[in-house]
C-alpha cells in the first residue's frame, strides 16, 4: 500500500471548530486515518486497459475503470498520468468520464506495460485488469 502515496490526495488533518463562544467541539470529528472508515472502494473494480487506432500506424492506449478515490481518499490523476509518461517516455492527457473516474490516453501502444505498471505500483490487482485487443 506504500506504493499507492504518490497518487492518493490526502487532504490535511482538519481540526474540529468551536461551536460557540464557550468552546465547545463538534463532538462529530473523524480524523482521515481513521480505521473505521469505509473500505477501500477500488476493491471491485476491474480496469480496461484498450488500444484505440488514431491514423495510420499511430496508435491511443486507453486506461478507464480507476476509481475516483481509494482508500477513502481522492485519487490524483495527475500524478498517475505524470509518472506514466515518464515510465514510457511518451505524452498522454486525462478526459473526463460520466462515471465520476477519468480516462487515461497514452500515445502509442503501451497495454501490457501499462498493466505490468499498476499492479507493480499497487493501483490495481492482476486479476482486476483486463487488456483488450491482445
Amino acid at each position: 500500500l506504500h506504493h499507492l502515496s504518490f497518487c492518493v490526495s490526502r487532504p490535511r488533518a482538519q481540526l474540529p471548530q468551536p461551536s460557540d463562544a464557550m468552546g465547545d467541539f463538534d463532538q462529530n470529528f473523524t480524523h482521515p486515518d481513521d480505521a473505521f472508515q469505509e473500505a477501500d472502494v477500488s476493491a471491485g473494480h476491474i480496469v480496461h486497459i484498450r488500444v484505440q487506432q488514431r491514423n495510420g500506424r499511430k496508435n491511443w492506449t486507453i486506461v478507464e475503470g480507476l476509481p475516483a478515490k481509494m482508500l477513502g481518499y481522492p485519487v490524483n490523476f495527475e500524478k498517475i498520468l505524470k509518472a506514466l509518461k515518464k515510465s514510457f517516455k511518451t505524452n498522454g492527457a486525462i478526459q473526463g468520464s460520466t462515471e465520476g473516474s477519468s480516462v487515461i490516453q497514452l500515445q502509442g501502444d503501451f497495454r501490457r506495460e501499462t498493466r505490468d505498471w499498476m499492479v507493480a505500483n499497487g493501483l490495481a490487482e492482476e486479476k482486476g485488469v483486463v487488456v483488450h485487443g491482445t
